[in-house]
């Protein structure tokens, strides 16, 4: 297997645990979402500075203004996804959020004029016809769900437009000159908001500094890092197609760890989302290399994020 496609899959894997931290933890979304973000970034600031001494003068302050956006993107996605699913049930958190692949293509045409193509369509609707086979039967409407849903939604947007991003910003002199600026940036802005609505920081016990811990490292450090390199040598549909895989592989490890048996719907909609996610892997195409003086690295420094 192609070793970019394999690093994906691990990426995939990664971002899969964060609902198992989040989940463990008892820190308020708000703040849960700026320590992971700087967290993650402070671990992975020395990488920056090395990467920052090679790239010299081609990284400069443009590039901190451009990841302004996706960092603001990514703490919104972050909150209202943690606040979202604490206020939903699972199955229902779970089918929304997989509806990224749907979304995405607006977005990836709109911020970066990339067209779906044949592949990418039929890979698409036989993906999504096992999401709703594993969601639609385990859905429950119920009126105090509904914030819950509508904020989940909400957060499949603001993911699928943070992955555009992160697509639309490929011409970085290197994927940690991006991704630490825009965990940091994240981070910041979480703590801003915190500290608006009267959300003071203070210091967390032992057993809550593991979770926090771990979500930074496992689904941010190397989940997003991943997922953002993806975007940037990818086409974008096929990260958001291998993105469906993240509810495969919670399963095996809520079956692994937690002792939890998946529903008899859980086969035949991972068999369905394998199949449309290998149809366009199969397929898949690299991004062409970006020119030195690309027009991204110019012009688009004043439209980013808009």
């Amino acid at each position: 297997m192609n070793f970019r496609l394999l690093l994906l899959l691990m990426g995939v894997v990664a971002t899969s645990t964060s609902v198992i931290f989040i989940k463990l933890s008892q820190t308020s979304p708000i703040l849960l979402s700026a320590y992971r973000c700087i967290l993650a970034g402070l671990i992975l600031l020395p990488v920056f500075l090395k990467e920052k001494g090679r790239a010299g003068e081609a990284f400069h302050w443009e590039h901190w203004k451009r990841a302004f956006w996706p960092g603001l993107v990514l703490s919104l996605h972050f909150i209202a996804w943690i606040y979202g699913a604490r206020r939903t049930d699972s199955a229902n958190a779970t089918l929304i959020v997989n509806f990224v692949p749907i979304a995405l293509p607006f977005f990836l045409y709109l911020l970066v004029r990339e067209r779906i193509n044949g592949k990418e369509i039929l890979g698409t609707g036989i993906a999504t016809v096992g999401v709703l086979i594993l969601g639609v039967g385990d859905y429950e409407f119920r009126p105090h769900y509904l914030l819950g849903d509508a904020i989940c939604f909400l957060a499949m947007l603001l993911y699928a437009i943070y992955l555009t991003q992160g697509r639309q910003n490929r011409d970085f002199p290197s994927i940690w000159l991006y991704v630490v600026p825009v965990y940091l940036i994240s981070g910041a802005i979480g703590l801003f908001i915190a500290l608006i609505i009267g959300e003071i920081p203070v210091l967390v016990d032992f057993p809550e500094l593991v979770w926090i811990l771990g979500l930074a490292i496992v689904p941010t450090v190397l989940g997003h890092s991943i997922m953002n390199y993806g975007m940037k040598v990818f086409r974008g549909q096929l990260i958001g197609l291998l993105n469906l895989g993240q509810f495969i592989s919670a399963a095996a490890l809520a079956f692994i760890f937690l002792g939890e048996v998946p529903i008899m719907t859980f086969y035949p909609a991972a068999m369905l989302v394998v199949i449309g996610a290998a149809l366009v892997v199969l397929t898949h195409e690299e991004s062409p290399p970006l020119p030195k003086h690309s027009p991204s690295t110019k012009s688009k420094i004043n439209h980013s994020g808009n």
